[in-house]
This record gives structure tokens, C-alpha cells and sequence, in this order.
């Protein structure tokens, strides 16, 4: 708790709660402070902060009195947190409730109190408001990787050769190479397009599957993601390795003639596939 006299709550001030990221100290620190210092105390009547630390339920909330000065923060808050939203149909009675069955600790602030409120908030422990560490201390002790943002490769396909792209994510698989492949990646209800652009955007390199199935004339998505990952390439943006499953060499694409391509029928076609794309995700990772 900081110390000094806390700012009490009254019954005709209009009270706003914040939920913010329980792991996000540091943007809850920026923002108590800023609030507090924007508003004096006769317009920011009250100000604190609960917070649940029961690990399979955390949760951090902020809680704002305003005495005539509603609109002036709502103002406020829209030009300098326009992400920031109300929660409604919860109050700080609920908070109070719950400090009976120890579910929520609270704090309340004071004006000018700078120093106490970052010690508080930036704490943690056993007697602390925050029983666990902020997401950046957890990051430090244990490491931050997240596999789905490590470098993966575009799988370009026909939905008609599903056979072979299945066995080439397989191969993928064992030389643990990390693939985009449709099959996985987008699920019921999601946007199509959008995971597929978000897909070839993330991915620095992809690998072309080109077939009778790919390049007939009703194949629009494999053309427009073959055209992508060409353009890119062309560009040294990323990097394509192709696939042919049986197409001769005046049917390739143009663009992709020039290219040193895989015959499917090749021995160990796939395992080769696979090695080329994992040298290169490596180096990618050891240059960062």
C-alpha cells in the first residue's frame, strides 16, 4: 500500500475500471502514474489497483474516481490510451467482496506518492500486491522462445496433391524444420485469406509444389501464392526451393525454370528438400 492518506471513494463520483495485462508491469506503472499526474485530487478522487493472483485466474485491474471531471478523462484517455476500454458491469464492491475469501489484494494511491507507487507495482513475492513476477522477469529466468515465431516455410500446394505435400510435411517433421502448412494452420471459422497472407507475410522462404493439379487454369491459389513467393524471391526477400511432381520442363512456370527444381521421382526427393530448407532456416537463426 502506498503511503499517506488513500483517496476514498464517494458515492456521487463516477468510477471507471481498467482490466489490464496481469504480466505487463512496466505499461501498468506508465499508466497509474500518468493518470495520477494528469489529474489533480480534486478531479482523480480515487485510485487503485486489485489484482488476483491465483495463477489459473490472474487478473489486474484499475479502478478511476472522477469528481466533475468524467469527460475531461474520457477525453483524456482517448487521444493518449485509445485502446484502453471500460470494463462494465464490474465494480469496486466486487473487489471489496472478494478480499474476504483472499481472492483479490488491493491498493489504493496517493497524489505524489511517484516512488511508492513504481515499488509497488514493480514488486512481487510472497507479501507483495503481485504474488508472481511481470512477464518480462519470467522471460529473463526461463527464456522467452516461442516456437511459433521461429522461421517457417510456405507450403504452396494443390489441395489436389495433398498426398505428396503430406508426406513432404512429414519429412519436414523429422528434420525438424517448422512448416506452414494449411492443413494445420487454419482451422474452422478462420478467415482463409487472411491466415494465408498472415502465412506468407511471416514466412522467409517457401517451397513450390508444381503439378498438372497447380497450374490448371482452375488452381487460383496456388498461382497467387506462387506468384507471391516468385516476386519475393526475384526481390532476395525470401528464399523458394520447388518440388515437381510431374510436370516436364517446358510446363514449369516461366519464372521458375531457372530455378534448380526436385523431381519427385528422384531418389530421396523429400529428405533433399528437407535438408536444403532446414540449412537455411538455421542460418537464418544464427544471424537472428
Amino acid at each position: 500500500m502506498a503511503s499517506g492518506r488513500p483517496r476514498i471513494f464517494r458515492a456521487k463520483q463516477k468510477i471507471y475500471v481498467f482490466q489490464h495485462d496481469y504480466g505487463d508491469r512496466v505499461g501498468l506503472v506508465n499508466f497509474v502514474l500518468d493518470v495520477s499526474n494528469s489529474f489533480d485530487r480534486h478531479a482523480l478522487t480515487g485510485l487503485g489497483v486489485a489484482v488476483n493472483n491465483n495463477i489459473y485466474e490472474l487478473r489486474c485491474y484499475i479502478f478511476l474516481a472522477f469528481e466533475n471531471a468524467s469527460l475531461r478523462f474520457e477525453e483524456w484517455l482517448c487521444k493518449r490510451y485509445p485502446a484502453m476500454r471500460h470494463v462494465p458491469n464490474t465494480f469496486t464492491s466486487d473487489f471489496l467482496a472478494d478480499l474476504k475469501t483472499a481472492g483479490y489484494n488491493i491498493a489504493t494511491f496517493v497524489e505524489g506518492q511517484d516512488d511508492s507507487i513504481r515499488l509497488l507495482l514493480l514488486s512481487s513475492g510472497d507479501r507483495a500486491l503481485f504474488a508472481w513476477p511481470s512477464r518480462s522477469e519470467f522471460a529473463n529466468l526461463w527464456g522467452s522462445r516461442v516456437y511459433k515465431d521461429l522461421p517457417h516455410v510456405f507450403l504452396c500446394h494443390s489441395s489436389k496433391d495433398k498426398g505428396v505435400v503430406d508426406d513432404l510435411f512429414e519429412e519436414l517433421q523429422r528434420h525438424q524444420v517448422h512448416a506452414w502448412y494449411d492443413k494445420y494452420e487454419i482451422e474452422l471459422g478462420d478467415d482463409v485469406v487472411a491466415k494465408i497472407e498472415q502465412g506468407l507475410d511471416k514466412c522467409p522462404c517457401g517451397i513450390i509444389v508444381i503439378s498438372h493439379n497447380a497450374i490448371a487454369p482452375s488452381a487460383s491459389w496456388p498461382k497467387a501464392e506462387r506468384t507471391f513467393l516468385t516476386d519475393e524471391q526475384i526481390r532476395q526477400r525470401k528464399k523458394i526451393v520447388c518440388l515437381n511432381i510431374d510436370l516436364s520442363h517446358d510446363e514449369v512456370p516461366p519464372l521458375l525454370r531457372r530455378l534448380r527444381y526436385q523431381l519427385v521421382s528422384e531418389p530421396n526427393a523429400l529428405r533433399n528438400i528437407a535438408a536444403s530448407i532446414k540449412r537455411h532456416l538455421d542460418r537464418l537463426s544464427a544471424t537472428g
